[in-house]
């Protein structure tokens, strides 16, 4: 049973966001949105909300840091595993099976994606991140730093929270979560590298992460250069092939 939290300021990603969940081939399942910018209108988001099942829509003032919407909406969910969500990245219809049967397979608190697909849309290419990090336990010494898991890509045990919560930071708030679990003595698992791509826009100014295009793709490996990542990164999971 999953709770997903995702958090925006941008209006534009409405059908994005919407469009992500309802994607997802798992139930039960619902979904938390906190929106995060003062001039952003609910009643389309509760408007469009109202079509579906197991949508809530809050609003909460854009002084506030990510890491304390991400809090509120946790204190919202109703199921004991909670996915966050980012607004701009690619979720396939797979995802929550691949990271659900992650952790019926291991008894990790926290699973994620060390290794991802990430799409570049100015040049159309699809690329793999990091390669090499799927279906293992990861750690700080594995890798020598604590971003062991994308952020767009946590999902943890609610139980966790009661111990560690996001931090009221502006950036660097999942891998101070990160930080934190692994404090606490929490386990991390890095699940496969489908049914998720993090997309690059044309538009490199709207990024939190500013890195420069260049740099990132010299940790990668090329896949293909195309309009239709989907046909790349979808792949049924085991346990429903027969």
């Amino acid at each position: 049973m999953v709770s997903i939290i995702t958090c925006t300021n941008r209006q534009a990603q409405i059908d994005y966001v919407f469009q992500n969940f309802q994607n997802q081939l798992w139930e039960p399942k619902e979904l938390i949105v906190i929106l995060n910018k003062d001039d952003m209108d609910i009643n389309k988001w509760k408007e469009k909300a109202h079509r579906m099942k197991n949508v809530t829509i809050y609003q909460k003032p854009e002084i506030l840091t990510l890491g304390e919407c991400l809090n509120f909406g946790i204190t919202k969910a109703k199921f004991d595993y909670i996915a966050k969500f980012d607004d701009d990245d690619y979720y396939g219809p797979y995802y929550l099976r691949h990271s659900m049967n992650s952790f019926k397979q291991t008894n990790a608190s926290v699973v994620g994606k060390r290794t991802a697909f990430v799409y570049f849309e100015r040049e159309n290419v699809l690329a793999l991140h990091t390669p090499n990090y799927e279906n293992m336990f990861i750690t700080k010494k594995l890798l020598g730093h604590y971003q062991l898991v994308k952020g767009a890509t946590l999902i943890f045990k609610k139980k966790i929270f009661e111990r560690v919560q996001f931090k009221k930071i502006h950036q660097g708030g999942d891998t101070q979560f990160i930080k934190d679990c692994l404090a606490h003595g929490f386990q991390f698992y890095s699940t496969n590298k489908y049914d998720f791509v993090q997309i690059r826009r044309s538009d490199l100014s709207s990024h939190t992460w500013k890195e420069k295009e260049e740099s990132i793709l010299k940790r990668c490996q090329i896949v293909s250069r195309t309009k239709d990542f989907e046909s790349f990164v979808i792949k049924k999971p085991n346990d429903l092939i027969q």
